[in-house]
């Protein structure tokens, strides 16, 4: 999907943008259908080929599964850069086109116990979680997203239509 790609992008570019980007790692992950793909674990933004920011949607929305592993993977190598000796912080983004549906591992309170153990741990100084909405003008699915939002700790919600280069 087209709008989902580009809101990886825009993230990308934002990223760079930073003052210390020369910093930033990134993992993009895309949820297809009942699965997670990784489209790439974490790297320097520099080395991010944009033409591999592409999501396949077939109809399915594993948003548990993607937030808890997302999460979950960011809390383990925070860790293991911790056990090293680096501070690190972490922001997570999740773009989504439509609610819940088809997870198969994560439940709500899984993914709120994840959260809350990376926020109290002392593994990372802090992390901020924003979550984009796609689709979002069905009045249904915006309150469905604003519900995970503060149900699953996310810090904001953007609408897609509210995304721009310079956030």
């Amino acid at each position: 999907d087209k709008e989902l790609s580009d809101a990886m992008k825009i993230v990308l570019e934002s990223c760079k943008k930073h003052p210390r980007s020369q910093n930033l790692l990134m993992r993009t992950a895309a949820f297809e259908g009942s699965t997670i793909r990784e489209i790439h674990g974490f790297t320097t933004l520099d080395s991010i080929d944009e033409a591999n920011l592409k999501v396949c949607p077939a109809g399915m929305t594993p948003l548990y599964d993607a937030t808890l592993d997302s999460v979950e993977t960011m809390g383990a190598y925070a860790k293991m850069l911790n056990d090293q000796d680096y501070f690190c912080n972490g922001f997570i983004v999740v773009i989504t086109d439509g609610g819940e549906n088809s997870s198969r591992r994560a439940t709500l309170s899984k993914i709120k116990d994840g959260v809350s153990k990376i926020r109290t741990s002392e593994t990372m100084e802090s992390i901020k979680m924003i979550l984009i909405g796609v689709n979002d003008t069905d009045a249904q699915l915006k309150s469905e997203l604003m519900t995970f939002k503060t149900d699953a700790n996310f810090d904001d919600y953007i609408s897609i239509g509210d995304v721009t280069r310079s956030e």
